[in-house]
């Protein structure tokens, strides 16, 4: 299956491209978009940004929520191997 990064790439092109094209359809910033779709290992959206980020890339929100919470449990398995 494809990441979020990979999909949005496939269909716009960019990642430049599609913030390009929705950072003023949504409440999202700039900086954070590119943060979510670039696996920012800050990052932990909220699920309204994840409903949101559903919303202006027509992923299902499932698929969002499952990428998201499989890369927080990476991070933590990953925190875990560093110990």
């Amino acid at each position: 299956m494809l990441t979020l990064k990979e999909r949005i790439e496939q269909e716009f092109g960019t990642i430049n491209k599609f913030v390009e094209t929705v950072y003023n359809k949504t409440n999202i910033s700039r900086t954070h978009l590119y943060k979510l779709i670039n696996n920012d290992q800050d990052t932990n959206p909220t699920m309204e940004t994840m409903v949101e980020l559903s919303r202006i890339t027509n992923i299902p929100l499932e698929e969002i929520i499952n990428e998201y919470s499989n890369r927080y449990r990476n991070a933590r398995i990953e925190d875990q191997r560093q110990d």
